[in-house]
């Protein structure tokens, strides 16, 4: 039982999963804001057309920020392709809560920037032990 423990508290997985959470807070802090609903209900094209900014196809909305995979940087399209099994699980999360409490779309946004950071890090920080302890193993 010490050694399982032991192998969780390892430097590299701490480390790793520190990266992590830095990627993602920095991905989601460089964006702006969408404006508030009651601001700015509609964005307007230079045709003239009026869309909502929350329900644009191909934009996820973290945090309050969108996200659209065509036109992020190529470090952020990598963090999402890597970090795609704690997303799906995030998603599955965010839909229940959405089914059962019915938030608002920007308490939804945070609920996916939580879950991202909190899941993406706990994913990389086993991946970190995994290689700590291999790492270990083959020295041994």
């Amino acid at each position: 039982m010490r050694t399982r423990i032991r192998h969780w508290r390892c430097p590299v997985g701490i480390l790793v999963a520190g990266l992590h959470a830095a990627m993602v807070v920095a991905s989601i802090a460089v964006k702006n804001p969408l404006p508030a609903d009651e601001a700015a209900p509609q964005a307007s094209t230079a045709e003239g057309i009026y869309f909502d900014p929350w329900t644009v196809a191909g934009v996820v909305v973290v945090a309050n920020r969108p996200f659209h995979y065509e036109y992020e940087p190529a470090v952020v399209k990598a963090l999402l392709i890597v970090d795609t099994p704690s997303l799906l699980i995030t998603s599955l999360l965010a839909d229940t809560i959405t089914k059962t409490l019915a938030p608002s779309r920007k308490a939804i946004s945070y609920l996916n920037a939580a879950g991202w950071l909190c899941f993406g890090s706990l994913e990389w920080w086993g991946i970190g032990a995994f290689l700590s302890r291999r790492w270990q193993n083959r020295r041994s």
